[in-house]
């Protein structure tokens, strides 16, 4: 009950603050001190500027329920900082900083002033889902690796980790994934409830709603190796607690970053060899080499030509240095 009374005022004092404290009664030799911090979240949301922050003070009354409320409310200026002077200080009195983030209530714990001291340093740390993401994270990301002639074709399937109890709304803020400069026949294969996909250049936006727990996307494309091989610069806007690679059993060779060899798998009766790393952290980059491409046989009907001129420049060259040397030793017998 206490806890939720405490709740309830932070919320009412967020929405509107009271000329005086409520209903406490002051206490003989309060002093007046300082509540300084800032707003701390995830470095990628950047500086939350203009965030409303509340400080509260209760005091306990006879039955030991939280009388009391908002003393001060403020904008945060920049970093997120904020400063509350004149803060009534005494024996009696415990505060509470609050705001509101993504219209979700976040709140301190309770806490005192030190004995002696007129000033406390106190953040406001956003819990992880309330970050830039809303705590989204990627719990494997997987690359299928198919080989054509020329060309190879590429599936990722994203398994997304919402953590929190609520859907997360991504239909105005899309989840933007990095492509393949060459890649093109571009198709979704699965996304997410009341969601859409858009390529703007090399990036893929996925839009949707995300359900707590796991959601999985996938996707399709292709991208040309006319020589035998490419490089894949892979980067995921989120973390990823594993990135899974896999061509059909003995087709390709794959390397990359801190890929290791994972033997073989099997799925859907298939075999496949595998490679992969664990504990990416967002926008880590990454380079998937992969050799052993079949080529196109045009490039065979212009290699061969090719080498076989080669061939006969080199012959003729042999053929010239023998003469000459034939006729050195001509001239020295004479």
């Amino acid at each position: 009950m206490v806890v939720r009374a405490v709740r309830i005022a932070l919320l009412a004092g967020l929405l509107a603050l009271p000329a005086a404290a409520g209903d406490a009664a002051e206490p003989q030799q309060t002093r007046q001190g300082k509540v300084l911090g800032r707003i701390v979240g995830d470095d990628a949301r950047g500086p939350l500027v203009g965030a409303t922050v509340v400080l509260l003070r209760f005091q306990l009354d006879e039955k030991g329920n939280p009388k009391g409320g908002p003393i001060g409310k403020q904008a945060s200026g920049a970093s997120g900082t904020y400063a509350f002077t004149n803060v009534p200080v005494d024996e009696r009195s415990v505060f509470q900083l609050g705001t509101r983030i993504d219209g979700k209530l976040v709140s301190s714990q309770p806490f005192t002033f030190p004995e002696g001291q007129l000033e406390v340093t106190y953040n406001l740390t956003l819990p992880e889902a309330l970050g830039p993401q809303g705590g989204l994270r990627i719990g494997q990301a997987l690359l299928a690796v198919e080989p054509a002639v020329g060309r190879v074709w590429i599936t990722e399937v994203l398994h997304l980790e919402n953590p929190s109890a609520q859907a997360l709304d991504r239909r105005e803020q899309p989840i933007a994934l990095r492509l393949p400069v060459r890649a093109d026949t571009l198709e979704m294969m699965r996304q997410a409830p009341e969601g859409r996909f858009e390529r703007v250049g090399p990036k893929l936006l996925l839009f949707g709603r995300l359900q707590p727990g796991s959601n999985t996307v996938a996707f399709r494309y292709r991208v040309g190796a006319p020589l035998g091989g490419l490089t894949l610069d892979m980067q995921y806007p989120l973390p990823a607690a594993e990135f899974i690679v896999l061509a059909p059993q003995g087709s390709l060779e794959v390397s990359g970053n801190d890929l290791q060899a994972r033997g073989t798998q099997t799925v859907s009766n298939s075999s496949y060899d595998a490679w992969g790393r664990s504990g990416l952290a967002a926008e880590t980059a990454m380079q998937v080499q992969v050799r052993g491409v079949p080529m196109q046989q045009a490039y065979f009907l212009v290699a061969v030509p090719v080498f076989t001129i080669a061939l006969f420049a080199l012959a003729i060259v042999f053929v010239r240095r023998r003469l000459k040397s034939a006729q050195g030793d001509s001239r020295s017998a004479a």
